[in-house]
């Protein structure tokens, strides 16, 4: 009966000490000379932290001052293992204030990096490998003054 005891309350302090709610995923793919190709994705590969809870997809960027515009569109596909596409949009996210040129989002000098939701509570269908692709589609064959694009997934902050 102790023993039994004793293995209840391993399993239960093992699946306590399993919780999902802390995996963070954050992976980035620099852009060399800070140019952007179009035909050029970034790639993010990842394990589904679990199939019950909600988490947020998101996506981040990391650019120069100089940067020529105000906005940034990406278009985006998760993907799972066998290669079906689960969601893709076209999202577009503004890096400046249109009017002033004020840049948004944390810097480092001439440096400015921004996070972007691009999907919120998401509830992965299965256990499994998935990829994120993300890719720009500012029409311009070469984007200049983007040094990296991220991605990051974490537990939804609003399930």
């Amino acid at each position: 009966m102790k023993k039994l005891l004793f293995g209840a309350i391993v399993s239960l302090g093992f699946l306590m000490g399993c919780n999902t709610t802390e995996y963070n995923y954050q992976s980035f793919t620099n852009f060399d000379k800070g140019m952007w190709y179009y035909d050029s994705a970034a790639i993010f590969d990842f394990e589904a932290p679990n199939t019950h809870e909600p988490f947020d997809i998101n996506y981040n960027v990391r650019n120069a001052l100089a940067y020529p515009y105000y906005n940034l569109y990406i278009q985006y596909e998760l993907m799972d293992s066998a290669g079906n596409v689960l969601k893709s949009a076209l999202a577009q996210d503004i890096l400046m204030d249109p009017t002033s040129g004020k840049p948004f989002g944390t810097s480092a000098g001439e440096m400015y990096n921004h996070e972007f939701n691009l999907i919120p509570n998401y509830k992965f269908p299965y256990q499994g490998s998935f990829q994120l692709r993300l890719k720009q589609n500012m029409r311009m064959d070469t984007l200049t003054d983007i040094y990296a694009i991220g991605a990051s997934i974490k537990p939804s902050e609003n399930p």
